[in-house]
């Protein structure tokens, strides 16, 4: 940790279980991580500064020369015992490693150092999780930086079917799956490289050939000189987890191409009633616009349709809009005045009128021409031709005819 740049704090010693500062040179605290204000009851910096600040607690007189020396020849102090007293007043064993931090031109720019447990603690605590890690039903396994195994608890005989001394000084990625291991390298050379690791899952060899899954937790484990010598990993069996994972993302999947070919077919459905749709206005467009090209024609053309039932006296009850345009008069005349028509039809042709008529009755196709007074006062010839139509309806007879003006060819004939 020697020839760290000012300021440049590691990021992983907030992760550290061991206490963790940095001083300037005057030894006055400029940071300190979270298990060194948990160490002494401390909520913020300014609170620990008046219990860890200056080389007083390193001892007397010659301890604290001879504790200096060290960091002026050796650019550290590893192991000293001291005594600190927590915020609450009560006075706590613990063992420094301190380091100088040296700028580029060699001058002491400051101090950091991390605290442990006390050598008597040290002591007790392997014991303990020793019986701990024996006695747990989750894999514990210790390596080393090339990843030999140093130690794993006999719980492995549960987890993954092996004898524990059996597997001391093997490789442990020698029991990871091939397709895991290369991520499984990478993974914890970072951890060796930054003190951080995410999804430490593997597939890992069982005894009877399988493969299980287990999910680790790391833990870096320091020597007195602080150098990393291993990590301690916790693992458990998650294999039944995964393989809910598994089925899950599998009915997910089949859930997603079940709902894609269901917005398919509705898709497809939409553009099968949209082309009919179309195809429908299409349709309608075409028959809208004949009728009005049959209307524009009608209009024109001097040929008008009327229908009529046979009474006295004998009027239309039904004529195309165009009768308008042929006479001059209105339509509604045609249909509201029952002697409208016969009124204008020329007196010297009304005998020959009345005889079309009578025979129009006997059910043939018959027709006459006549002159019939127009709105401009003028006679003009008219063709009237008309066949009668029994209707289911009431049992009706309806007269179905044309009426055509040809006072042209008429005169031209006369002429």
């Amino acid at each position: 940790m020697t020839g760290v740049r000012e300021g440049d704090v590691p990021r992983f010693t907030d992760l550290l279980p061991l206490g963790y500062y940095r001083a300037d040179a005057g030894w006055r605290i400029t940071h300190a991580n979270p298990a060194l204000l948990e160490m002494l009851g401390c909520r913020d910096l300014s609170e620990l500064a008046g219990l860890v600040s200056g080389p007083e607690r390193f001892g007397g007189k010659a301890a604290r020369d001879e504790v200096m020396g060290r960091l002026e020849r050796e650019g550290k102090a590893a192991g000293v015992a001291i005594t600190l007293k927590t915020k609450a007043g009560v006075e706590a064993a613990a063992v420094e490693h301190v380091f100088t931090i040296h700028g580029p031109d060699g001058r002491v720019l400051g101090y950091e150092g991390l605290l442990s447990a006390s050598a008597k603690e040290d002591e007790v605590c392997p014991e303990m999780c020793k019986r701990l890690a024996e006695n747990m039903l989750d894999l514990v396994c210790q390596i080393d930086p090339r990843g030999k195994i140093e130690y794993i608890s006999h719980s492995v005989r549960f987890v993954l079917g092996h004898n524990a001394p059996e597997l001391a000084g093997r490789d442990v990625y020698d029991f990871i799956h091939p397709e895991d291991r290369e991520r499984a390298e990478a993974d914890f050379q970072k951890y060796y490289l930054t003190g951080t690791a995410d999804n430490l899952k593997y597939r890992v060899l069982h005894a009877n050939g399988e493969y299980r899954w287990l999910e680790a937790r790391a833990k870096p484990i320091f020597d007195r000189e602080f150098s990393l010598s291993g990590v301690l990993i916790s693992a458990r069996d998650v294999s039944e987890l995964e393989q809910a994972r598994v089925e899950l993302k599998k009915v997910k999947r089949r859930a997603e191409e079940e709902l894609e070919l269901k917005a398919r077919e509705f898709s497809e459905t939409i553009e099968r009633l949209k082309s009919d749709i179309a195809g429908r206005k299409l349709a309608d467009q075409e028959q809208a616009e004949a009728g009005r090209r049959q209307e524009a024609i009608m209009r024109v053309m001097p040929v008008i349709l009327y229908s009529a039932q046979l009474r006295t006296p004998f009027a239309a009850v039904w004529m195309s809009d165009n009768a308008g345009f042929v006479t001059g008069y209105p339509l509604e005349r045609f249909l509201k005045e029952p002697n409208f028509w016969m009124e204008r039809v020329h007196p010297d042709d009304r005998r020959t009128v009345e005889e079309y008529l009578g025979k129009v009755s006997t059910g043939e196709t018959h027709q006459t021409e006549y002159r019939w007074q127009c709105a401009d006062g003028e006679f003009h010839w008219f063709l009237d031709q008309v066949v009668n139509v029994q209707l289911s309806e009431n049992n009706v007879t309806e007269y179905f005819g044309l009426w055509i003006d040809i006072t042209i060819r008429k005169n031209k004939k006369a002429g």
